[in-house]
């Protein structure tokens, strides 16, 4: 795609199609842009996007809508540092997230285990009961086996 294409894109008034390009764009530039895009959905798309940097997957982490705060839980990329305060984020759904996507963080587990919320509660204390059922070898982006660390 051309610069002059990306930037009619980048302009689009419809959403969708800012979110197409969140989705598929592997430019550093153009995520960072679209990270900051006025629409949710474009946000937590840029979230899902493995090309994403690590920094702008953390301010997505921290972003006042519980969409892209749990896209960015879900992404499986933020180190483990940022996704520890989100197992006690405000919405649900985020914590949700945090706990399925994360298996292998029985820590987090814990902590939502204690959660006045029974369907997460209840994940959670099946995930501490049977972590066997939930954790599997896992690989990043850069080939890290990810179910098997240690953090």
């Amino acid at each position: 795609m051309s610069t002059a294409q990306v930037e009619q894109i980048l302009e689009d008034p419809a959403h969708s199609v800012r979110e197409r390009l969140a989705e598929a764009a592997t430019d550093e530039g153009v995520l960072r842009r679209l990270a900051n895009d006025p629409h949710p959905l474009v946000r937590a798309s840029v979230a899902l996007n493995d090309a994403v940097p690590v920094d702008v997957l953390q301010t997505l982490a921290q972003d006042g809508r519980a969409r892209v705060r749990s896209a960015a839980a879900a992404s499986r990329r933020l180190p483990y540092e940022a996704l520890t305060p989100m197992a006690n984020d405000r919405s649900v759904e985020v914590q949700w997230r945090v706990l399925v996507s994360n298996p292998e963080r029985l820590d987090l587990a814990a902590e939502i285990a204690e959660h006045p919320d029974t369907m997460n509660a209840d994940q959670a204390r099946t995930q501490l009961q049977h972590p066997e059922d939930f954790v599997w070898p896992q690989v990043d982006h850069r080939g890290i086996d990810r179910g098997s660390r240690d953090h």
